[in-house]
């Protein structure tokens, strides 16, 4: 619906328009180096600015480091004697204190008693990054019991009429919006998808909680190939810039690219002959609206070999219903799409960028309710949501062979075993999963391994890929807990992206 600005002042039988003033909001720019950097956010009395802290959509605490934040220069600082443990990725874990103080902005943004974490370890052993502006649902919180993080603050004390932040994650000049959105830089209209609410993996039924804003992905395209066909959970992670499927669909889609391949396993990755990766596109279809950017954005490596140059593209792999709710799409995919995060009604919107230019855009706050005050759609296909966890027995395999595209798609599965097949001359793919144990051969001499480690608490797990690429920061989320437990998960030392979480 779209809402029309004016209020009436009725004088002398003369109507006169007087624009009606949206809720308030508060825009923070972002800067683009890999990952999103939040700027302008002060914490302390007198402000103290949080310098080199990205802004992560997968985590939800804001975690800081002593000396670049000094809680005895804060007037307004309290601690607490409550330790809690933080786990992100290729950090180690760490002890971090619970404590609250005043965030603040010279856009007048304000928050009294804003929990957050604090540690005295160094920027080395946190990836370099001062700290983390956690922005996800309360289920991922390292600190219990769940408090409200600092975007359902901002509603809890009256700055905002709605849980909702949008970004604008162009390589220029992006930004994020707390309670609103912008205007005059997106295509036509927002289309609606909903957010999914946690499947249990044991019972199938819907587990009363949302645990990360996540959409479902229909089916998933190098090209025209199928490389996935079976419905999908997904979350973009603004602190990630990976692509991290189940592994029959990693397995697709580098049988997909082609046999001139190699892998080295101590680094990670899968190289192909470049000219296979320039000009394709990987393409997600949302309920029938569609993602898509260029295959070369997941280059994260190159080497030359005789004089032919080769793109490596990382390993990573969930399973789902194991060791992970969703899949996760690399946060440059916000550089492409306009989005908006709707907290409150568990809905994301997904829009073009239009091509006008970026310094004309403005801002416009939500009010309460369901409505935004732009255009909004639903997607072409607003039923096909997933219903069903996630069960890679079913998804489709691509078997490469000797006809005139190389390739056919074939659901030939050992569902017993949980075995899938790939053959292109002398090149063999298989994915056997047995006793909690993946093993994925690619190309000629790849060899990727998966263990399950369980975690001391029972109704937690987490996972170790080995040999994965240390070059990026990712990060291992937390699941939901027993409100009376602390989190607690065996997590490797490896770069990874994973939801370490609850398999109930």
């Amino acid at each position: 619906m779209i809402l029309k600005p004016t209020a009436f002042l009725i004088a002398l039988q003369t109507v006169i328009a007087v624009p009606l003033a949206y809720p308030q909001s508060f825009q923070f720019d972002l800067v683009l180096k890999d990952l999103y950097y939040i700027q302008d956010l002060y914490l302390g009395t007198p402000p103290q600015k949080l310098e080199n802290t990205i802004l992560d959509t997968g985590s939800t605490d804001l975690v800081l480091l002593t000396p670049y934040f000094k809680p005895n220069d804060s007037s307004t600082f309290h601690n607490t004697t409550n330790e809690f443990e933080g786990v992100y990725g290729t950090i180690a874990p760490f002890i971090m204190y619970q404590a609250s103080d005043i965030l603040s902005s010279p856009n007048g943004f304000l928050v009294n008693n804003e929990t957050f974490g604090v540690s005295n370890i160094s920027s080395n052993d946190f990836d370099g990054h001062y700290g983390i502006c956690g922005v996800g649902f309360t289920a991922t919180e390292f600190i219990q019991p769940e408090y409200k993080s600092f975007p359902y603050l901002l509603k809890e004390q009256g700055r905002i009429e709605r849980v909702l932040f949008s970004i604008d994650g162009k390589p220029q000049n992006g930004s994020i919006i707390f309670g609103g959105i912008h205007s005059g830089i997106f295509q036509g209209s927002l289309t609606k998808v909903p957010m999914i609410e946690r499947i249990s993996s044991k019972t199938g039924q819907k587990a009363g909680y949302y645990l990360v804003p996540n959409f479902t992905v229909n089916e998933i395209k190098l090209g025209d190939i199928v490389i996935s066909n079976e419905n999908t959970l997904y979350t973009i992670d603004s602190g990630a810039n990976v692509f991290a499927p189940p592994d029959p669909v990693l397995a697709n889609l580098f049988v997909a690219i082609g046999a001139d391949s190699f892998s080295d396993d101590d680094e990670g990755y899968t190289y192909f002959n470049v000219e296979q990766v320039n000009g394709k596109q990987l393409s997600f279809d949302v309920q029938g609206f569609e993602l898509k950017f260029p295959l070369k954005d997941l280059i994260q490596d190159t080497r030359e070999v005789n004089g032919t140059t080769y793109v490596g593209i990382p390993q990573f792999t969930v399973d789902i219903g194991v060791n992970a709710d969703t899949g996760t799409l690399p946060n440059f995919l916000l550089q492409y799409y306009y989005t908006v995060w709707d907290y409150e009604n568990h809905q994301m919107y997904f829009a073009n960028y239009s091509s006008i230019d970026q310094g004309s855009k403005g801002k416009i706050g939500v009010a309460s309710g369901t409505d935004l005050p732009v255009p909004t759609q639903n997607p072409p296909h607003p039923l096909a949501t997933y219903s069903v966890v996630y069960n890679p027995s079913l998804e489709t395999t691509l078997t490469a062979s000797p006809t005139s595209d190389g390739y056919k798609n074939s659901s030939s599965v050992t569902g017993a075993e949980h075995t899938t097949s790939v053959t292109e001359a002398e090149h063999t793919t298989s994915v056997t999963e047995a006793e909690h144990t993946t093993s994925v051969t690619l190309s000629k001499t790849l060899t990727l391994t998966s263990i399950y480690w369980s975690a001391s608490s029972s109704s937690s797990s987490a996972t170790t890929r080995t040999s994965k690429p240390g070059k990026e920061s990712q990060y291992v989320k937390p699941g939901k807990e027993s409100q009376h437990e602390k989190p607690s998960f065996v997590i490797s030392t490896v770069t990874e992206i994973v939801y370490a979480c609850p398999t109930t």
